[in-house]
């Protein structure tokens, strides 16, 4: 577990090797950062280092700038296919609308079994 943090012993971002075994990052709220009791159980804490008098960005921001670092480094899975992400999506899609799959029922839309399964095996690292 990587846990973005600002506080004494973080590491900057590009000092990991993202590549070299798989992370699960996590990042703090906005105003507060990590909870005490995550920095305590992550394998590494890390901070994108910052310019100026900035001190932090907000979290879709460094999000962004976090996995540009880790897809810079070869860690992010290859983009997938046309098919694999019509797949995510409707994996989405059915999780996110309600009655969903009624919805397509009453537009003629047929799925198969698999296609319908809101759970199931990630697709190249991407889930749902």
């Amino acid at each position: 577990v990587a846990a973005t943090d600002l506080s004494a012993g973080s590491v900057p971002f590009g000092d990991v090797d993202w590549a070299a075994k798989p992370h699960a990052l996590v990042f703090g709220n906005e105003e507060v950062g990590i909870s005490e009791a995550l920095r305590e159980l992550a394998d590494v804490r890390v901070h994108l280092p910052m310019r100026g008098l900035a001190e932090s960005l907000n979290l879709s921001v460094s999000v962004g700038a976090a996995l540009a670092h880790v897809d810079a480094g070869g860690a992010l899975p290859p983009d997938l296919d046309k098919a694999a992400q019509n797949e995510l999506l409707l994996r989405w899609a059915l999780l996110s609308v309600r009655a969903g799959r009624e919805l397509l029922r009453r537009e003629g839309v047929v799925l198969e079994e698999r296609q319908l399964r809101t759970r199931g095996p990630a697709i190249l690292g991407y889930s749902t």
